[in-house]
């Protein structure tokens, strides 16, 4: 099922499932700040992943859009779509 949340008059659709300790802020992760441990907090990102990540995005100079993630060795269509929900490009 889905839980609904509300917080600061907005209303967040969270997905059973998620970590207790996933706070509101913590829900989403910034793509090009966060660190390898912030990345693996992500559901279908583990170890292997998130180093693939760092290393992408310091080749590119940060990612400016969603399908730049693409770029990723690992990442497909398919876990993009997964995991966009979790990730905000700032």
């Amino acid at each position: 099922g889905i839980d609904t949340w509300i917080v600061d008059e907005k209303t967040y659709s969270v997905m059973e499932g998620l970590p207790s300790y996933y706070e509101s802020s913590d829900l989403y992760v910034d793509i090009n700040h966060a660190t390898q441990e912030e990345l693996m907090k992500i559901n279908g990102i583990g170890q292997k992943l998130s180093a693939e990540i760092l290393k992408t995005r310091e080749a590119i100079g940060g990612f400016k859009t969603y399908e730049d993630l693409l770029q990723v060795k690992g990442i497909g269509e398919k876990l993009l779509e997964k995991i966009s929900p979790y990730i905000e490009i700032k």
